[in-house]
């Protein structure tokens, strides 16, 4: 191989490794914000749930947690 051929390689090595960093840090700032959308969701399906009259709101929290479990299973994939 000669030294430019080799030199080459090495430069677009080098790129390839980049776009690929780069393309980490844009799936991490994906999952923080998703992260972020989901604590967000959640807070505010529960303090919805708080306003409710009593008999209403045990209606609503049982499809709320179901609903609050599957976020909770979502956010958990999005920290690992």
């Amino acid at each position: 191989m000669s030294l430019k051929s080799e030199y080459d390689a090495a430069y677009f090595t080098l790129l390839r490794a980049h776009e690929e960093r780069d393309d980490l840090l844009r799936y991490r700032e994906f999952l923080d914000a998703e992260r972020d959308r989901l604590d967000a969701f959640s807070d505010a399906t529960r303090e919805e749930e708080d306003t409710l009259p009593r008999r209403i709101r045990r209606a609503v929290g049982l499809t709320s947690k179901q609903l609050l479990e599957a976020v909770g299973r979502r956010r958990t994939v999005v920290l690992d």
